[in-house]
């Protein structure tokens, strides 16, 4: 079957890139070892390649089912040695990476810069500077397919894989392998015949563990459908890099600290970074809080009050790390009229109660389940922080976390509450 024919659908933030990691040797069954050779072999002879390629993140089972992180979907493209074009659908926040085999090119808006350097060898995508360029979830997966198995993160390093059974995807006779390694768990699945196209890799959510700071981390699990492999595409304008003169240029990806910091002084998507948030200076919607607690709460009859909300999700790092300052700052001023309430976005009450258990977090949380609430505030990006005045307008907003955070809001506040 022609590549041109192949096609299946799937879903697919947040930037979440994972190494397939080379482990210890467990025993892998004869024909599994086969099939990753051939696979690997057939992908490294490809010149050319195009695809489209859908991921969805899965919380771990303990924090519930369902598709709460939204979906990525993103056009792949390939030409030998190190061209490459990763497109999101239109709508997307994710930002394309492109590179032409000699210049790499990523835009940032959020942090009004662009990345703009000398390209990557392939292999250099999975050493430890390279690999936060790829800055869409499974694109290291496509990447690797056709790499050395020297390059751990590459189709052939893998260890521990077996042949589980047989299975049709999209009319398309399939071998479903599992993968158990160190650090990885996993399955995928890749097609039989002479074109031994890999059509789908599922990762299991990475055992939850503290961090440097002792928080409870969650990280998702990735479910990656690859369809319309084409190994003769037409690659129009795809590795066409046109810098947006507006973005200030740099050649190195800004670290977390940087982007949180920025993200901290508000603005985001609506403007400018550091601009205003266009919901300042209004009325806050007179929306209805679902209280965890089975209480609601009517923004309108707070009025009297300075309240703070904190859009946030427990799959969000920035929202974790920024929660427990809000939570303190806002329970030193609550005796002076200030309230506070964490508006989760779209989880169940059996994930946030998990997550507060675990971390020994406590506070007034809102579920917000169909996220009505965060629309109504404007709220498209997390986490997203409104200050409310005494007579019901929208007097700050911060979206993002960074240093200093805690201290600039507990001004912020102590000027409302004096007026």
């Amino acid at each position: 079957m022609s590549p041109e024919l192949m096609s299946f659908s799937g879903k697919g933030p947040l930037w979440l890139p994972f190494l397939l990691v080379l482990a210890t040797t467990p025993a892998i069954a004869d024909n599994a070892t086969d099939i990753i050779e051939k696979t690997g072999a057939f992908y490294a002879d490809q010149s050319a390649l195009s695809a489209s390629v859908n991921v969805e993140l899965k919380l771990p089972p303990q924090f519930g089912q369902g598709g709460e992180i939204p979906p990525i979907a993103f056009l792949y493209f390939f030409r030998n040695p190190n061209s490459l074009a990763l497109i999101p659908s239109p709508g997307d926040m994710n930002a394309p990476v492109i590179q032409d085999g000699q210049r790499y090119y990523s835009e940032m808006p959020m942090m009004g810069a662009a990345i703009h350097r000398d390209a990557f060898d392939l292999e250099a995508f999975f050493t430890k500077e390279g690999k936060s360029y790829l800055h869409l979830p499974g694109a290291d997966i496509l990447i690797g397919l056709g790499l050395d198995s020297k390059i751990d993160g590459s189709l052939r390093s893998l260890t521990g894989v077996q042949v589980l059974d047989s299975e049709m995807i999209d009319e398309i006779d399939c071998y479903h392998l599992s993968i158990e390694s160190e650090n990885f768990r996993g399955e995928f699945w890749v097609a039989k015949g002479d074109q031994p196209w890999v059509l789908r890799v599922r990762q299991s959510a990475p055992e939850i563990k503290p961090n440097e700071s002792g928080m409870m981390m969650i990280q998702p699990g990735l479910d990656i459908r690859i369809s319309n492999w084409n190994a003769s595409p037409d690659f129009g304008n795809a590795f066409t890099i046109r810098p947006d003169k507006d973005l200030e240029t740099r050649e190195t990806m800004p670290t977390m600290e940087e982007i949180m910091a920025q993200m901290g002084q508000g603005g985001g998507p609506h403007g400018a970074p550091g601009g205003p948030h266009p919901s300042e200076g209004k009325s806050a919607p007179e929306v209805t809080l679902n209280m965890m607690d089975g209480e609601d709460i009517h923004l309108p009859d707070l009025k009297g009050k300075v309240v703070v909300l904190d859009f946030w999700a427990t799959w969000c790092k920035p929202c974790v790390m920024g929660l427990p300052l809000v939570t303190k700052v806002t329970d030193e001023l609550a005796d002076q009229g200030v309230v506070f309430y964490a508006v989760n976005q779209r989880e169940t009450e059996a994930q946030v109660k998990s997550f507060l258990k675990g971390n020994g977090m406590e506070f007034a949380v809102a579920l917000d389940k169909d996220a009505a609430a965060g629309r109504a505030f404007g709220v498209d990006g997390i986490p997203h922080s409104v200050i409310i005045d005494k007579k019901g307008v929208v007097r700050k907003v911060h979206v993002g976390f960074g240093p200093g955070m805690d201290e600039m809001l507990k001004g912020e506040i102590l000027q409302l509450l004096a007026e």
